[in-house]
């Protein structure tokens, strides 16, 4: 297997499949009676788990302000997202099959983002990208009228 199969399982089959399963254990979470913010706490604690682990597994224990600082900004940017989607489970019990479409359209702002800041257009098919884009936007429209 190449280099860049593995990169594209590691870091893309892998966690689609992870985050694929995350919406289950929130609603079970939600279904349960656990409020948003112990539902944050809880996630939090598990983070600094797998955070524990990989410090000992890899070790690439470099620690900068700046970069803490973007790891802290991430974090409170996922809190803040999954705050959204607890509410939207919990006050307006929404499907999560109407939820998740709409979510998972973020890989339209996170590509946009990267071949802006990151000058990733240099590398990429262009064009590739906007027909996958325009595909993305389509199936979360069909899925919010679903």
């Amino acid at each position: 297997m190449s280099t860049e199969n593995i990169a594209l399982l590691i870091g893309g089959i892998i966690p689609a499949l992870l985050l694929g399963t995350l919406p289950l254990f929130q609603k079970y979470a939600t279904n349960g009676g656990i409020g948003i913010g112990p539902y944050i706490i809880s996630a939090g604690i598990g983070i600094i788990i797998i955070g524990i682990a990989l410090c000992f597994i890899f070790k690439e224990n470099s620690f900068s302000l700046a970069s803490s600082s973007n790891a802290l900004i991430s974090g409170v940017i996922w809190a803040i997202a999954s705050a959204g989607i607890l509410i939207a489970l919990i006050h307006y019990q929404t499907p999560i099959v109407k939820l998740i479409p709409l979510i998972n359209s973020n890989a339209i702002i996170a590509v946009t983002l990267s071949l802006i800041v990151f000058s990733e257009w240099k590398n990429v098919n262009v064009t590739q990208i906007c027909i996958a884009t325009a595909i993305i936007i389509f199936g979360a429209i069909l899925a919010v009228k679903a």
